[in-house]
């Protein structure tokens, strides 16, 4: 993805010229974020006009992401909302990861008869939606994760000047999608005395199946065996501000988030991968960021 290439949403897009785009962010956390900086900077590619009013559209673009399952279920109540609400006006799903366990996904597909366009940003993705026998005005194509699309931004060429080497970051999920098995959230109605060394706590559990590959990236990367380690899901337990700070700063990475793995790999960090509970991080890794010159390895256990 890292070339001057248009990305195929991009493409798709630009033949969307002169039209009124209403775009839906979506909520999350601060990989989602990053996603959303994506979307609206290839969006300012494509010279689309952006509209605040939903009925004023010719379009409605809902942001990429892992929005589109049955794990979280926002982003596909979104998609329900908007053919519900919206039916004379053509959606558009950014590249996203889908999957469904328990969910007919048709039954949202069916309630309008305009035209939906649903980008996968894997292959697993892509194959699940083409076995869905869905119906002919809906349209199924491939394109990267919309962070990645932030390859040739100013954004990312500023951070890149404020990148630093200064210890190995260890970041993974406790819950649901992760691949940790530590499931545990701490309330915030904890007091910040107790939560914070119960995050901390947290942090350090989730990441302790992590100790044989920290040590094979300070054998591979020539560390001082005292190289700091700093144990966070920075994702979801600071502000965004932190998050690129904390990744900047980081040499190397290990990973179950995604967009922590997305952006270190948009900076040239050395970054592992550890696939989640579904398709996602392999499918994306596979598509984008397993090139020759990549600094990302997928974690193989």
């Amino acid at each position: 993805m890292l070339s001057n290439e248009k990305s195929e949403f991009q493409i798709f897009l630009e033949s969307k010229r002169n039209k009124k785009v209403y775009f839906e962010p979506l909520a999350g956390n601060n990989g989602d974020t990053l996603i959303q900086i994506g979307a609206k900077h290839v969006l300012q590619k494509a010279n689309l006009q952006l509209t605040e009013e939903v009925n004023k559209a010719d379009l409605i673009v809902i942001n990429g992401g892992g929005a589109m399952n049955d794990i979280w279920m926002g982003g596909l109540k979104k998609l329900e909302y908007y053919r519900r609400e919206y039916p004379n006006i053509p959606v558009i799903v950014g590249p996203s990861s889908y999957r469904f366990e328990n969910f007919d996904f048709n039954t949202i597909c069916k309630i309008s008869t305009a035209p939906l366009t649903l980008f996968a940003r894997e292959r697993f993705s892509e194959d699940l939606l083409r076995k869905m026998n869905m119906p002919s005005y809906v349209n199924v194509k491939v394109s990267p994760d919309l962070a990645l699309e932030l390859h040739d931004s100013d954004f990312i060429k500023d951070l890149i000047t404020k990148c630093r080497s200064e210890y190995i970051l260890i970041a993974m999920r406790k819950y649901k999608e992760g691949a940790s098995n530590i499931l545990i959230r701490t309330g915030r109605w904890l007091p910040g005395k107790i939560r914070r060394p119960l995050s901390k706590i947290r942090d350090w559990l989730a990441a302790m199946k992590s100790r044989d590959v920290i040590s094979d990236i300070i054998k591979q990367e020539n560390y001082t065996p005292n190289m700091p380690r700093v144990y966070r899901d920075v994702s979801a337990s600071v502000s965004f501000d932190e998050f690129l700070n904390t990744i900047c700063c980081a040499a190397s990475i290990v990973t179950d988030r995604l967009h922590i793995g997305i952006l270190g790999y948009l900076l040239n960090k050395r970054v592992i991968l550890r696939p989640g509970m579904y398709h996602k991080i392999r499918g994306v890794y596979e598509l984008s960021m397993s090139g020759p010159d990549s600094r990302v390895t997928l974690w193989s256990e």
